[in-house]
């Protein structure tokens, strides 16, 4: 089988048996998955998105859009190349399904929250243009925390409520008739069918946030910029740390062995969010899909 990797945009030849066994290893873990023999159906959609309508806060042309389709999604998977046995991510094909119109629908009011995240890049060219122009100091050094398995460890509940702090700084929310009761009731149906296919089984996430529908990752950036916020004082510093999805770049005066103790004491936190970290070495870390360098010559960081 040719699939895409996690990372880097790379295509890979897998054995069919090995892509199947590494996938339902991760959707036998009985704590994030359970299989089903009745997926949840769209009724909870059909009797809020006719509310909606009586109430005027809809067209009926959108209401039937809404409740148009009855697929379930499915689930793919991407190896994780940079990881031992290159074990898979399971993305959830949500295109054309049961969750895409609604989910569409509910990011279309909250999309503008991205502009309340800090330190938070939209791509590798963007990260690349800010590094460039960052001065280091001579003790300071490179160092990358990883979140692990973010999405499948954002609590669902606590993220809608930041979206529902924050949707005040939506002017397409605040121009629609919708409440914020409104719109929670449905950022929740839009993650409540979550039902997915997978080698003529269906199985249903138990908890958190699927990768693959169109909310996901906003709430997790979100949830994120709020965590960071809150726990990471001590290396959350302007223009000292950057972040893409679930990878976080910092420039740090801690030495290796500070910031290994500093991540240990982090993910002692009672929180199901779990930091893993890299040094820099020779003066150099990797990041995304670059190699950073500590530049002493200038004290500017070198990219390739």
């Amino acid at each position: 089988m040719i699939v895409e990797a996690n990372k880097g945009g790379k295509v890979v030849t897998l054995n069919k048996d090995d892509y199947f066994s590494k996938i339902e290893e991760k959707l036998n873990d009985t704590e994030m998955y359970e299989q089903v023999t009745n997926p949840i159906n769209n009724n909870s959609i059909s009797e809020f998105t006719e509310k909606l309508f009586k109430q005027n806060n809809i067209k009926q042309s959108l209401k039937l859009q809404l409740n148009s389709i009855d697929d379930l999604p499915r689930i793919r998977g991407q190896p994780k190349l940079h990881k031992v046995n290159h074990s898979m991510r399971l993305i959830t094909c949500s295109r054309n399904t049961i969750q895409s119109s609604i989910s569409t629908f509910a990011f279309s009011f909250i999309k503008e929250l991205r502009t309340t995240i800090d330190n938070s890049m939209n791509n590798a060219s963007e990260f690349v243009t800010k590094i460039t122009k960052i001065n280091m100091e001579e003790d300071e050094n490179l160092a990358s925390l990883d979140v692990q398995d973010m999405f499948t460890n954002i609590p669902l509940t606590s993220a809608v409520d930041l979206v529902i702090n924050r949707i005040e700084n939506s002017t397409t929310f605040n121009e629609s008739t919708l409440s914020k009761t409104d719109l929670k009731k449905l950022l929740i149906l839009s993650f409540s069918n979550n039902s997915t296919e997978f080698n003529k089984k269906i199985y249903k996430q138990k908890r958190n946030l699927p990768m693959g529908n169109c909310l996901s990752p906003i709430l997790a950036d979100l949830y994120l910029d709020d965590y960071i916020s809150k726990h990471l004082s001590k290396v959350n510093r302007e223009q000292k740390l950057f972040r893409y999805v679930g990878n976080i770049l910092i420039i740090t005066k801690m030495t290796h062995i500070e910031l290994n103790k500093y991540v240990e004491e982090l993910n002692q936190i009672k929180s199901n969010i779990g930091f893993t970290t890299e040094f820099e070495k020779n003066s150099k870390v990797n990041f995304l899909d670059t190699t950073l360098t500590k530049n002493t010559n200038d004290n500017k960081i070198d990219v390739r």
